[in-house]
């Protein structure tokens, strides 16, 4: 009885020690080598990916006619033609997941400053003050379907 209960008190020092003595991460091992490169891609083209910039002046005499809302307002439109920025349609083209931007180039000339021009995105709202002339400009873009 003696030996087994010996026997039992050294198995359990044994354990003891073994479960203890255990270091659970080693030192950091060496750095591996490099694996193979994979083949080569095909070049991209240069610029801005599928960017595509037009330039419109709209003149005038171009816009639609007029149309009153009462209490001086009046609304005029201009109809931006696929003929016009490379056969695209700006609403199949935005509705396929394409984004536009517009901005407009607004030419100051005024007495104090001189003439400026400045670029703005649209919409864009402005007041001018000519004199005895005082109105408000509203330049925005919408998106119509295209009658088929």
């Amino acid at each position: 009885m003696k030996n087994i209960l010996k026997l039992i008190h050294f198995s359990l020092l044994v354990l003891a020690l073994s479960i203890t003595s255990c270091v659970k991460e080693g030192p950091e091992g060496p750095i591996g080598s490099v694996g193979a490169k994979g083949e080569q891609g095909i070049q991209g083209e240069n610029g801005n990916a599928n960017v595509k910039a037009f330039e419109l002046i709209v003149n005038k005499s171009d816009w639609m006619r007029n149309l009153h809302y009462g209490g001086g307002n009046v609304y005029r439109a201009f109809e931006i033609l696929p003929e016009s920025i490379g056969n695209i349609d700006l609403y199949s083209f935005n509705q396929g997941g394409g984004t536009v931007l517009l901005y407009g180039l607004i030419e100051y000339s005024g007495d104090t400053h001189g003439a400026q021009q400045e670029r703005k995105p649209l919409p864009f709202m402005t007041s001018v003050n000519k004199g005895a002339d005082y109105f408000g400009l509203k330049l925005e873009f919408s998106l119509a379907e295209t009658p088929s």
